[in-house]
């Protein structure tokens, strides 16, 4: 900064805050965010497909024997898969990994679908602009990494 501009500052405030305080390049952009949300009708895009996706977590909680529980609200789920859905043991212990999460991991990135693989669980995050052939794109690839964790099933 010049110094005649960073004197200016020493008797006047500059009252831009910080990155996350009132930054209006920040404002800016948020106001943007929200634009387009309502412009684009992501909101009810992501409630229609929010159903949409559910329905194929269904389809593959009864398909697959891995999959032990899985829950969505809108377009943010997760499934959670198991060893044994009797006893609900997790296939990865809390905090760690295993060698069946690994190759689901494993499988998905070399498909084409990067999600989050954590612990015992899938995130099934899209985009809230997704349309009902990507998200069904994206399911198929789910369903056959599944099949690499069913065979850790007991």
């Amino acid at each position: 900064m010049r110094p005649k501009i960073a004197a200016y500052f020493e008797k006047n405030v500059f009252y831009g805050g910080l990155t996350y305080n009132s930054h209006p390049l920040a404002c800016a952009a948020a106001l943007g965010t929200i634009r387009a949300y309502e412009e684009d009708d992501m909101i009810g895009n992501a409630r229609r497909m929010g159903a949409l996706m559910q329905r194929h977590h269904e389809t593959l909680k009864q398909k697959h024997s891995s999959v032990g529980l899985t829950r969505s609200i809108g377009l943010f789920g997760i499934l959670e898969l198991v060893k044994n859905r009797q006893t609900m043991e997790p296939l990865a212990p809390f905090n760690g990994t295993s060698e069946p999460m690994k190759a689901v991991g494993k499988y998905l990135r070399e498909h084409g679908l990067y999600t989050f693989v954590r612990w015992h669980t899938i995130m099934t995050n899209p985009p809230l602009c997704i349309n009902e052939a990507e998200l069904a794109e994206g399911f198929a690839i789910i369903d056959k990494a599944l099949e690499v964790a069913d065979q850790a099933v007991a």
